[in-house]
């Protein structure tokens, strides 16, 4: 129920399905089907463009593979390093500690957020960082050691060895990428230049996201609207740089809806009046 009051499109997905599809259903789930209506807010704007743009960060990640696949596993003397660490384990983890803990300071305090708000406004953050190519993530690692006093060539040092970690990281990650890829999607990737599968699905969410925040109804079958072509898509209907305009431009569209108040849903659902919804149901079921 919190996931549902927080528009998770998983949960939607449940409670919004047509009846045809659902093979089990207790008179406590016919209830939640009932009420899924209280469930719905302007909320669906962040969990829906929140997820849609997590799966255009994969698209982008892994078309910068498929374009620039590294070629090997990072060595220590790219880095300047020795082949051995001059920083015991104990102490590199220590410092890395008192650094990581200082970055954490920086970080905006988002508890006062509800996941939803979070998951869309950590992934703007993260954008606009990017964009504007500032506070790089290596000057933000030196000020922060350099705050918590520690030595500028033991700061050189920890900072290369941290790079090079990141990048046996990176490594390894485009390694399980390529080796747990699906055949038949790996073929389309190659043949289309990004992900597909992917695409299709940041397709469908961004589009329900609109429709929800516009008319307060959640279409989770799409076979009388857009299924043939979301299956299109999939497989490789649109160009790489037709998805990215696409996504960008239905993306700020939300964002425009969301603040002219163009929607018939609350800002926020009935929270109180859910949670003794949930009271009822425990309730009902027998469990206290």
């Amino acid at each position: 129920m919190k996931l549902a009051a927080d528009c998770n499109p998983n949960i939607l997905d449940v409670l919004f399905c047509r009846d045809a599809e659902v093979r089990v259903c207790t008179p406590i789930g016919q209830r939640l089907r009932a009420e899924r209506g209280r469930f719905l807010s302007q909320k669906c704007k962040h969990t829906f463009s929140g997820y849609a743009m997590s799966q255009l960060r994969r698209i982008k990640g892994h078309r910068a593979w498929l374009l620039s696949p590294p070629k090997a596993a990072p060595t220590r003397a790219e880095f300047d390093l020795p082949e051995r660490t001059l920083i015991p384990a104990d102490q590199r983890d220590a410092a890395m500690s008192l650094v990581k803990r200082k970055l954490e300071e920086w970080q905006l305090d988002l508890d006062g957020l509800d996941k939803a708000s979070k998951i869309e406004l950590n992934g703007r953050i993260e954008e606009v960082l990017v964009e504007l190519q500032i506070a790089t993530d290596e000057a933000r690692f030196k000020v922060a050691a350099r705050s918590v006093g520690l030595d500028g060539n033991f700061i050189a040092l920890l900072d290369r060895e941290r790079r090079y970690r990141s990048a046996a990281t990176y490594w390894k990650q485009y390694q399980r990428w390529k080796t747990n890829r699906n055949p038949a999607r790996a073929e389309l990737e190659e043949k289309y230049g990004y992900d597909a599968m992917h695409a299709g699905h940041l397709v469908r969410l961004l589009r329900m996201g609109r429709e929800i925040l516009t008319t307060g109804e959640v279409h989770i079958w799409r076979g009388d609207l857009d299924a043939e072509e979301i299956v299109a898509i999939r497989n490789g209907a649109w160009s790489y740089d037709e998805l990215i305009a696409w996504a960008e431009e239905q993306d700020a569209a939300l964002t425009e809806i969301y603040d002219g108040r163009g929607s018939p849903l609350p800002k926020s659902p009935d929270r109180t009046g859910l949670d003794q919804l949930c009271s009822e149901l425990v309730e009902a079921s027998g469990v206290l």
